[in-house]
């Protein structure tokens, strides 16, 4: 059998004149490589990466050991309308999982913040800071119970569990995913799935205390925002929950969200309600989310948004994007209005390429108009 190997590039050394930009695209092609050379070998059949336990998207299981090793990286282009184009290899993740013979179960994602970003004329290399994204353990007490320690993922909505540039149909994300709530929680959750007779249950019920666990967590920027107010931060204190009906063949789930908060920078407490659904027939995908935030004390204005979206197989691996959204701000005087098409292409499950194109009506300080596209691998 004809081994495949993969053959690390040869940077050809240039004048030390030799722009940033090109720079920036060396940097971006050994990420390309980076993610098809392992697709390639799979599709070779390499029998080292089946001898070594490893699957590109499901991790590294290393043996004996229960733990597996896994993660995500993305590049990503955006230009958008006013501005100069802006590239970035910024999403770097690292997941390590461990599931040993007991009842224990733990997880831990690293994520390399502050990359490499750079646009016209200059290359900006920060230096790399290690961010703690998730860090939890998981006790299974029953069939039907599962409790979770430590700093996870806000359950509020679909989009927020799945964020992950691979596993998301478009490069943006919808506004009221990114700014209507703290995107992680530290604290405790119970969890578990409740069997029906047409489906399944599942719940999730959660409380936060990120100002006494983790004081020094601060929200992620909202992104391509130009409005710093919104940049609010962790949770203070929280509680919630979040049922899912999945019906029996799971093309069909139905999503009910609450959450009553607050924040290090938002005036007075929140009061959150969520919808959200997902629909497959075949190989088309039909979703949406929509939220309303209440202010307890009318400290504040309320808040409410949602967003459409359809995914439609075209031709192979390819899939037509639509999306429309629509997210009134507590800080703005006009509701924002976007609409989104795009392409995107899946070389096997775990690597993803997107097109897409932004365009939209009071929408400059939150989702710009202009052109995006990105390159991920979950692996």
């Amino acid at each position: 059998m004809r081994r495949h190997r993969c053959v690390w590039p040869r940077l050809v050394q240039g004048s030390s004149q030799s722009s940033n930009f090109s720079r920036l695209m060396v940097y971006l092609g050994l990420l390309l490589w980076a993610m098809v050379c392992p697709v390639a070998a799979q599709d070779s059949g390499d029998v080292a990466y089946r001898d070594a336990g490893y699957q590109l998207g499901s991790g590294w299981q290393i043996p004996g050991t229960g733990l597996t090793l896994g993660g995500y990286a993305s590049a990503t282009y955006r230009n958008f309308e006013g501005d100069s184009w802006r590239a970035s290899l910024k999403d770097l993740s690292m997941f390590v999982t461990w599931e040993g013979s007991s009842r224990w179960r733990a997880f831990t994602e690293f994520e390399l913040g502050d990359g490499i970003h750079g646009g016209p004329g200059e290359t900006d290399r920060r230096p790399a800071e290690l961010d703690l994204e998730r860090l939890y353990v998981d006790y299974l007490a029953t069939q039907a119970l599962t409790w979770r320690f430590g700093k996870f993922l806000t359950p509020i909505g679909h989009w927020n569990q799945v964020h992950a540039d691979p596993l998301v149909w478009t490069v943006s994300r919808p506004l009221v995913t990114d700014a209507a709530f703290p995107r992680h929680t530290t604290g405790a959750m119970a969890y578990g799935n409740i069997g029906l007779s047409r489906g399944v249950l599942e719940y999730q019920i959660y409380a936060d205390a990120t100002r006494h666990l983790d004081p020094a967590s601060d929200q992620e920027l909202i992104e391509d925002k130009k409005l710093p107010l919104l940049e609010f931060g962790a949770f203070d204190n929280a509680f919630g929950a979040r049922t899912v009906w999945h019906s029996n063949n799971d093309q069909l789930q139905l999503g009910l969200s609450y959450a009553n908060f607050s924040t290090h920078d938002l005036p007075g407490r929140k009061n959150l309600v969520g919808l959200d659904f997902t629909l497959r027939p075949g190989q088309a995908e039909y979703s949406g989310e929509f939220t309303f935030r209440h202010s307890a004390d009318k400290a504040q204005d309320n808040e409410w948004g949602g967003f459409l979206q359809a995914v439609i197989p075209v031709l192979g691996n390819w899939y037509g994007v639509g999306r429309y959204e629509v997210f009134d701000s507590a800080l703005l005087a006009r509701v924002t209005r976007v609409h989104s098409l795009g392409v995107a292409y899946r070389l096997g499950p775990p690597l993803v390429f997107k097109l897409e194109y932004r365009a939209g009506r009071d929408n400059a300080r939150l989702a710009p108009d202009g052109a995006l596209a990105s390159i991920a691998v979950l692996f």
